[in-house]
């Protein structure tokens, strides 16, 4: 679908999808703490302490991506 035809759409039916952006939520700091901890445990190649971890992060209703500069969280 054309750019143009989206745009139309959205002055149409009012949508403003030009004005929305995905919600950002605060990390808890003990999410934080345990995503960090995975992160120390990978580097050190603690496959079994990065596993545990992960689950931890999981249990809590968080999800974890590990990405080439680090990682990013988001809730499950």
């Amino acid at each position: 679908m054309k750019r143009a035809t989206l745009v139309k759409f959205d002055e149409v039916f009012g949508l403003r999808l030009a004005e929305w952006a995905p919600k950002e939520e605060a990390v808890p700091d003990a999410i934080r703490a345990l995503a960090e901890a995975r992160l120390a445990a990978r580097r050190a190649k603690d496959w079994a302490a990065a596993d545990r971890l992960r689950e931890d992060l999981k249990v809590a209703g968080w999800e974890m991506e590990d990405r080439a500069d680090g990682y990013t969280l988001r809730r499950r």
